[in-house]
Parts: structure tokens; sequence; C-alpha cells
């Protein structure tokens, strides 16, 4: 079999950190698996890792990115699509180093592009199996879409319209619902899974590094798509989590912002950062925005203090929420200090 060239291939970039490797080995076992051909693994890691070792003595179709430290997701991200487009792929297809594509998962992402005109201005997404928001997508229960005006997904005339059609079913129809289509359209994607075109990398250039991490690629692919460019989500193109995120794994519990045992870290960079990305694009009316912040707030509070039952845990927690919010109005991102 000839393998690709980089002018016609495909490039698989993945980030990994601190002590993956036992994760990151079977990500690249299920890459190398796949029913297409990849035709170079670029793997970035992000500061020392104890996988380095077996990475630098590695298989020829890896090219590895070493960084002196951990400069987080979007800095780890950038170094590696920076390595793909020198190297001229067509094709980048992204991956956290916990993925675990099935063996077809690529090549479905290449039939949905292909049927659908192989336009590279059209991004494909591949269906993460622990991501309650892209199953409920798939099903065809709710979109991935943004909200404007909402505060971490909650929005107030949202929520009332949803009640609305609860209470009052006979009112919109009791039929059954549609059946949801193969390939949807989103309006973003995380990097986990995702297929995009070099061109996009020449026309919007890399991720954002003042995210240093979380919702680092909800602002690069909604910058593909304020650009003119497409993302689908291709439900039969399906990846696993083998390390189950904070906010995946946290089904059936409510927000995981309501949890008092999340990591404060954790907490502090999804808050900052959803509200410098909100306020980057999608508030367009301050009043309805903030009001969704102080409903989503009180709701945290409570939330705590009824699962902790420590007042004091709860007031610690949403002070450090208003922190977090503050410095994302003001644009006061990077690594935040002490970690």
């Amino acid at each position: 079999m000839i393998p690709p060239s980089p002018l016609s291939g495909i490039c698989v970039v993945t980030v990994t950190y601190g002590h993956r490797g036992h994760l990151l080995a079977q990500a690249l076992a299920a890459v190398r698996a796949q029913s297409t051909i990849v035709g170079r693994i670029v793997v970035v890691a992000n500061g020392p890792t104890d996988s380095l070792a077996a990475l630098r003595s590695g298989a020829a179709d890896i090219e590895l990115v070493e960084l002196d430290r951990n400069y987080g997701s979007a800095a780890g991200f950038k170094r590696g699509l920076e390595a793909a487009h020198r190297g001229s792929w067509e094709l980048i297809w992204l991956l956290d180093d916990d993925n675990r594509p099935r063996s077809d998962a690529l090549a479905q992402l290449l039939a949905a592009r292909q049927s659908m005109g192989a336009n590279e201005k059209d991004c494909f997404a591949s269906l993460r199996t622990h991501r309650e928001k892209h199953l409920a997508a798939a099903r065809g229960d709710r979109p991935l879409e943004v909200y404007p005006n909402s505060f971490l997904r909650f929005d107030i005339g949202r929520a009332a319209t949803r009640l609305f059609h609860k209470a009052a079913p006979s009112r919109f129809g009791n039929g059954p619902p549609a059946p949801a289509p193969a390939i949807r359209k989103v309006d973003y994607a995380i990097f986990g899974g995702l297929l995009l075109h070099r061109g996009w990398i020449d026309r919007i250039g890399y991720p954002d590094e003042a995210y240093w991490t979380y919702m680092d690629d909800v602002d690069y692919t909604t910058r593909i798509v304020r650009a003119g460019g497409s993302i689908y989500l291709v439900a039969s193109s399906v990846i696993e989590d083998l390390d189950h995120t904070w906010g995946a794994d946290n089904r059936g519990n409510g927000s995981p912002l309501a949890d008092p045992d999340v990591n404060e870290q954790r907490l502090f960079y999804t808050v900052r950062n959803n509200v410098f990305l909100e306020n980057r694009y999608f508030v367009t009316r301050r009043w309805r925005y903030l009001s969704n912040v102080a409903i989503t707030l009180g709701a945290m509070f409570v939330s705590i203090v009824l699962r902790s039952r420590s007042p004091v845990k709860a007031v610690r927690r949403c002070g450090l929420a208003l922190r977090a919010i503050r410095d994302g109005l003001a644009g006061r991102m990077g690594i935040r200090e002490g970690g």
C-alpha cells in the first residue's frame, strides 16, 4: 500500500502531559488501527511526561514536539497545528491523549466529508460517547449551539420556554420526534475528534493561548463559523474517552460547578474562560446576561449548601466564581497565579 503524501494525506495531532502515558499508548494504538491510513502523528509533550522516553525512541510515524513545561491545552494544540501545517498535510485530525477512536472513526468522518462535496471550509467532529451534550445532539434532543446572552449555557428566557413546553405539551404537538440526522450541523466543537482542512490555519491562525485551558476549542471553532465555515457532528464516527472529564462524568448530578468537591482550578478556568468567550462573541444585551449570571450563581450557592451542608464552603466557592467572572470581564487571561 502506498503511504499518503503530505499534500493529500492526514495528520493526527494530540497533546499529552504529566502521568498519562498509559492513556496515550491506547490512543496511539487506536490511531494506528484506523481503517484509513494516517500519514503522520504529531505528539506534543506539554512539559515533562512519563511517555517521553518511549516517544523519543518511537516509530517513524511520530513527530514529537517537546515543551519545557505545561503551557496549557491551547498552546499545546497550537504547537501541534504548527507542526502539521509545516508538513503540508491536507487534513488534520485533532485528538485528546485519552481518546480511543473506533477503527472506522476517521473513515466515517472522511465519508461524511465526501458526501458533502469535500469542501475545505467544512469541518467534521466525531461523537464523544462520554459527552452528554454530544449524545443529546446525536439523539436530536438538544443541538450543540450557543445561545446569545446565556451564562454557562443558561438563559432565563430559554429555560422558561422549555418549562412552558413541558407544562403544555399538547399545544406543541404530541407526535414522536423526527429521527436525528446522521450528520448534524453544530455551532461549535471540541478539539478531541475535530477534522479540519489545513486552509483554516491560513484563514484564522491558531488557538488563542490566552485561554490556557478550557474553552480554547470552543473559541477556535467559533472563529471558524464566524469566518464562513461549517461544523458537522458525525454520529457514526465514535470516540471513547478513556479518562472521563469532570463535566462529562457528572451526568445526573447537576452542574459540576455546584459540586462541592470539584477542583477549584477547574472551576476558575471554566467560569473565567466562559465569561471571556461569551463577552467576546455572544453578549448582545448586558442586562440579560448579568441576570443569567446572578441566577446561575444563586442556584450554585443553594446547591452547594444543600449538598455539602456548609455555608462556609458555599461562600468560598461563590467567591471564587465571582473572581473568575471579574477576570473574564476584564480580559485577565492566561495562567492563574498559583496554578
